[in-house]
């Protein structure tokens, strides 16, 4: 799967949450769905030893969530990713 192709569907997924508080939507699209994959020892969270897959928006998710639809970047395992 594309990186293009995943984030369409994770923003797409987003707008399913509209109604809940945005702090829901992030914990489910990134720790609940660590764990959910079995992953969560090593994905899923910012803490050491954890992999550096971040995303960059110009608002706090956490304000608005619909920031996510404006990602200046994405770091994937340490990589940055630009959509130049």
């Amino acid at each position: 799967m594309s990186l293009f192709t995943f984030t369409q569907t994770s923003v797409s997924f987003i707008s399913l949450f509209d109604e809940e508080p945005a702090k829901d939507t992030l914990r489910a699209m990134t720790i609940c769905a660590a764990r959910l994959l079995g992953v969560d020892a090593e994905r899923g969270a910012i803490r050491p030893g954890i992999a550096a897959d971040v995303i960059v928006t110009s608002e706090n998710q956490l304000d608005n969530i619909q920031a996510v639809r404006k990602v200046y970047f994405v770091m994937k395992d340490g990589r940055v990713f630009k959509n130049d």
